[in-house]
């Protein structure tokens, strides 16, 4: 392998790293959360028929609440605005719920501005064509 190309390789692994980094800190301080209780944001809301939890909102809607969720529902997908989590614990997190068919799914509590987007794949995308270009380039 070139140095050109062990060079590419390096940054696209870790822009695969920092992209798959969450947008939102869990460890927010008490004082942080407390705070928080406050200041309204806006989340995306939605619910996509048929879709996945990487899928993206095709209305630009948003409701403002003190938590943004995003999970499963009913064969789609829901994105919205919650003004309490359904657990003790206030933080930011991901939590595996049984859904009504039996299977495990991965609902999404998070508090900063429209956190609940779907993931960007946009920076992936671009690393994995630069990795082939490097690889097969003369």
């Amino acid at each position: 392998m070139t140095p050109r190309s062990l060079l590419i390789l390096s940054t696209l692994l870790l822009g695969a790293v920092f992209a798959s980094v969450p947008h939102n800190s869990e460890s927010h301080s008490a004082e942080t959360q407390d705070h928080h209780e406050h200041k309204l944001i806006k989340c995306f809301e939605c619910y996509e028929a048929n879709s996945t939890v990487t899928g993206v909102c095709s209305k630009s809607s948003f409701c403002e609440g003190h938590w943004c969720v995003k999970g499963p529902d009913s064969g789609g997908v829901f994105r919205g605005c919650m003004e309490r989590l359904p657990f003790q614990e206030q933080i930011p997190k991901c939590v595996i719920v049984k859904g009504q068919d039996g299977e495990d799914n991965e609902n999404c509590y998070c508090n900063t501005d429209f956190c609940n987007a779907a993931p960007s794949t946009t920076l992936l995308g671009s690393s994995a064509l630069l990795l082939l270009l490097a690889l097969f380039s003369p």
